[in-house]
Order: structure tokens, then C-alpha cells, then sequence
């Protein structure tokens, strides 16, 4: 009869079950952080072209201003939205576009507006 005893770090939780322990590791990474937005940001858009009236095959210009870095996940971004350019920038654009929203997601603020192309 052998008794062990788990200690865990403070990032990491843990539950037994039946068949032993699941371990999850609760420290948010950067590049965690990025992909969470980039998905939340993915939900507001598609959202946003439903609005609009797009179908699928609709190809849009995208422009996000922010003074997040979105990292690597701005080509996600662009291919989940069907945009065929994207724009990441800290300062409005000139450009008008057709539909635009202010959101803030978690504290960090994003403007999101888009033109259909095709």
C-alpha cells in the first residue's frame, strides 16, 4: 500500500476521477491571450456581416484599429471573414468604409469596419 502525495503549482489545477487526474494549466500566455481575441473578434465580424446581408462567397476589405497586438493571428482573422485585405492599424483610416462598430473586448477596445468587395 503506497501513498503519494500531489503538489501543484499555483498555475496549475487539478480533479481526480474514476480513471486518475486532470491537470490544466491556467496560466495565460500572450499567445493565448491573442488567440482569444482574434476569435472573439471573428465572432463580432461574421456577426456583422450577417447584418449586412453577405453571403459566403462575399469578399470584404477589413480594417481593425487598435493598439492591440493581434500577433499571428491576423491572418486567421482575414481567412475566418473572408477578407481578401486587412488592415491592422492604431489609427482610423481615411478610407470610408460601408459598415463599422466600436467594440471592446476584455478592456482593449477594437473599431471594426468593413467594405464588400465581390
Amino acid at each position: 500500500f503506497v501513498v503519494t502525495e500531489k503538489t501543484l503549482d499555483e498555475e496549475i489545477q487539478g480533479n481526480p476521477f474514476d480513471y486518475g487526474h486532470v491537470l490544466l494549466d491556467i496560466n495565460l500566455t500572450k499567445e493565448l491571450e491573442q488567440e482569444g481575441y482574434s476569435r472573439e473578434l471573428i465572432r463580432r465580424i461574421q456577426a456583422m456581416r450577417k447584418e449586412a446581408k453577405l453571403e459566403r462567397k462575399n469578399t470584404i476589405e477589413l480594417s481593425l484599429v487598435t493598439d492591440y497586438n493581434l500577433g499571428i493571428w491576423t491572418k486567421e482573422i482575414k481567412k475566418k471573414v473572408g477578407a481578401k485585405k486587412i488592415l491592422v492599424t492604431e489609427k482610423v483610416p481615411r478610407k470610408p468604409f460601408d459598415h463599422t462598430i466600436e467594440e471592446t473586448i476584455r478592456g482593449q477596445t477594437f473599431k471594426i469596419s468593413f467594405t464588400k468587395i465581390l
